[in-house]
């Protein structure tokens, strides 16, 4: 009777304070961050069109292809040479090294694609054919003659030391000269470039000897 007199009072005065305790299924559930998926992409290495080969005497041009816009560091480790250049929005690189090599082969070289990292590893030999004619013999070509559209085309090889090459190239209304280098190597740079088609017919002459080399002209694959 007392306790019901109690709890009846408890009632009245408000001191009775209930307690809400949550089901297992109102429990808060903790937050889950999303983790995203990992979406590693493997960089190509770049690639060379030219630089592999080089005539004794004549700067050696190096090109290729890598990802748009980046930086191309090109390391000859057993030449010394450190030097870059930058790729154009296609993705096409070049460039003529500041020096010559004269004999043997270089091992070890390699060429970075700064956006990716990714490197392609290459070896310089000395081209085939690379010793001059004797006098009265017709030049000799040994580099590429095919061109990549608003690239410069050079072509090189071997003639008599001391010679004037008569170069002409008469689909493109192209005519000029060069003189051999004492070590019997020649570079001429056509002075235009090409942009679509094949050019046959073209002459590298000798002047004093009238001993000519023929060439063709066609886009690089």
């Amino acid at each position: 009777m007392r306790n019901s007199v109690l709890l009846s009072a408890a009632l009245a005065a408000g001191c009775l304070a209930a307690v809400i305790v949550p089901s297992l299924a109102e429990a808060e559930t903790p937050a889950t961050t999303p983790v995203a998926a990992s979406s590693a992409v493997s960089a190509a290495a770049p690639t060379l069109t030219a630089g592999r080969t080089y005539t004794p005497g004549v700067p050696l041009t190096i090109a290729g292809t890598a990802t748009p816009a980046a930086t191309i560091d090109i390391v000859i480790p057993g030449a010394g040479i450190r030097t870059s250049t930058k790729a154009d929005a296609a993705g096409r690189f070049t460039t003529t090294l500041s020096r010559t090599f004269q004999t043997g082969s270089y091992a070890g070289n390699t060429v970075r694609d700064g956006a990716t990292g990714a490197t392609l590893g290459f070896d310089i030999a000395p081209s085939s054919g690379s010793v001059a004619p004797v006098p009265g013999q017709r030049p000799v070509i040994s580099s590429s003659t095919s061109y990549r559209p608003g690239i410069p085309l050079t072509i090189a090889g071997r003639a008599t030391p001391g010679a004037t090459l008569d170069v002409f190239v008469p689909g493109a209304g192209i005519r000029g000269s060069v003189v051999v280098a004492a070590d019997g190597s020649f570079s001429y740079t056509m002075p235009r470039t090409f942009q679509i088609g094949s050019f046959h017919s073209n002459t590298v002459t000798d002047r004093a000897s009238g001993a000519a080399t023929s060439f063709e002209i066609v886009p690089a694959a």
